[in-house]
């Protein structure tokens, strides 16, 4: 018999056939350990590497593991597993064996029956190192010596045959998916959920859980799963992914192509970088821009005597919103914005004999929820002398309080006080004069401009509420008998091209 020579590592050279089984190759490093002293490991191994030849693809590679010690630290590690069921943590190998992709590992038990005869059962186990999972498993039993075994061990070894479609029905490594874009076309800016459906092998099997797939968007971008080099790496995990996808900020009309490639990647390792192998599928959508851009300030001013008071206000509010396209028939076009930037500043101040002062600031920077619309009325079909109009609204400013501070004292009393509030947006988006309503427009007109100022006798419109000092009822709301002078002025440009 000719004995196995421990120190040397019997590696498999498999041939993955193009045609028959699978479009994607890749490459994989199998071991095959020793079996104890015997030459069973190499024996198993002949007709494997014989069955090997038939291709021209190569989906394995060739891996040496020289020195005798280095192979009994791998056996030693390895060995506790021959037998038992596949447990992850029991059956993780030190870091020096972690690039293997797959071992055969043997189990050689004896029975001696007396004389010169004994009987032997060989377990062997096809192990998928990175997974911890026993891909399939067989065994084969003779009596006399080792040497008699041989013809055994070789069916044995072909109960794994073809290796390749051995492996390839066990990874199922994805080649086909469904893409299903929750929104087609989707406007310029704006978020969807793409749906990645059935991902499976080219015999339409569910892929395993742990395989990944490269997803790449040719102008907008991806969310979530994993970056990696413009891709996006997502687990199969139930064949059920939902991707989050922008569409670009750029507002013009163009077409989105998402691309799914499939990875040779089974190692489970964050290092590993995960590289696409073969396309397996992709959608191509469009991207619409209809999109108006608008800057709308409102402002209130106030200042005179009453009651020996000498009093004046300042308040104003530049809201800046982008509308996207919301609805549109033959009667009317809606573009609403979802929030809107703003920049609010109030202030009030007021001296009155004896040496009262009293004084509020205000100021608000920054994106607001509030929404914002800009509707245009048709003209009608069967009337040419129809005039078109288009009107701007304000919606609900929704939370993101502002501060105002306060503060009043009376130097011949010695009082004084001093505070802080906050404007809810309750008060706030009582804004009726912050509206442009049946403002005329011509058919192809993309710059809408317009101003009006106007004089109220009836005080502000903007109400920050009262506060108490001591002796005091409040800073009044308004001035009384005083005319508020009001302007609106607006510029609303269409960016669609």
């Amino acid at each position: 018999m000719t004995r196995i020579v421990t120190y040397l590592s019997l590696l498999l050279l498999i041939f993955l056939p193009h045609n028959t089984v699978a479009q994607t190759c890749c490459l994989r490093t199998i071991a095959v350990l020793p079996i104890g002293d015997t030459g069973l490991a190499n024996v198993f191994e002949s007709p494997l590497h014989r069955d090997s030849a038939k291709s021209d693809c190569h989906p394995y590679s060739i891996m040496s593991l020289r020195g005798r010690k280095a192979l009994e630290r791998l056996t030693e590690e390895i060995g506790r597993v021959s037998g038992a069921p596949p447990d992850r943590k029991a059956q993780k190998i030190s870091a020096e064996f972690l690039d293997l992709d797959y071992l055969f590992i043997g189990n050689l038990i004896t029975s001696e029956k007396g004389g010169a005869e004994a009987s032997y059962t060989l377990k062997m186990q096809y192990f998928d190192h990175h997974h911890g999972q026993v891909v399939k498993q067989g065994q084969t039993s003779w009596t006399g010596s080792v040497s008699d075994g041989l013809d055994a061990v070789r069916t044995l070894a072909t109960m794994f045959l073809p290796l390749d479609k051995l492996m390839y029905d066990y990874e199922r490594i994805p080649e086909r998916a469904n893409v299903d874009p929750e929104k087609d076309p989707i406007m310029a800016g704006k978020k969807m959920t793409i749906h990645v459906r059935d991902i499976v092998d080219k015999e339409s099997r569910s892929s395993q859980p742990w395989q990944r797939i490269l997803v790449k968007a040719e102008k907008g971008e991806i969310l979530n799963g994993t970056p990696q080099d413009g891709y996006r790496v997502f687990e199969v995990e139930d064949g059920a992914i939902d991707m989050i996808y922008k569409a670009p900020e750029e507002c013009r009309n163009q077409t989105e192509t998402i691309t799914i490639h499939n990875s040779c990647n089974n190692d489970p390792r964050t290092v590993v970088n995960f590289i696409p192998e073969q396309e397996i599928a992709s959608e191509k959508f469009d991207i619409l821009c209809d999109r108006w851009e608008g800057i709308i300030t409102y402002t209130e001013q106030v200042s005179g005597i009453y009651k020996e008071h000498k009093a004046n206000r300042l308040y104003s509010m530049s809201i800046k919103a982008t509308f996207d396209l919301k609805k549109s028939d033959e009667d009317q076009i809606l573009y609403e914005s979802e929030d809107a930037y703003i920049d609010l500043n109030d202030s009030f101040r007021q001296t009155a004999v004896g040496g009262l002062q009293e004084s509020w600031n205000a100021s608000k920077q920054g994106r607001i929820r509030m929404k914002v619309s800009l509707e245009f009325s048709l003209k009608a079909k069967d009337d040419p002398s129809d005039i078109s109009f288009y009107n701007i609204a304000f919606g609900e400013w929704e939370g993101s309080h502002v501060i105002y501070t306060y503060k009043s004292k009376i130097p011949l009393f010695g009082q004084s006080c001093k505070g802080r509030s906050e404007l809810t947006h309750e008060a706030l988006y009582m804004l009726e004069d912050m509206t442009a309503e049946r403002c005329t427009y011509k058919n192809k007109q993309t710059l809408l401009t317009g101003d009006r100022s106007w004089n109220d006798p009836l005080g502000p419109s903007v109400n920050p509420e009262p506060w108490d000092c001591p002796n005091r009822m409040g800073l009044p709301v308004g001035i009384p008998n005083m005319i508020y002078h009001k302007h609106l002025d607006w510029k609303i440009q269409k960016l669609s091209r």
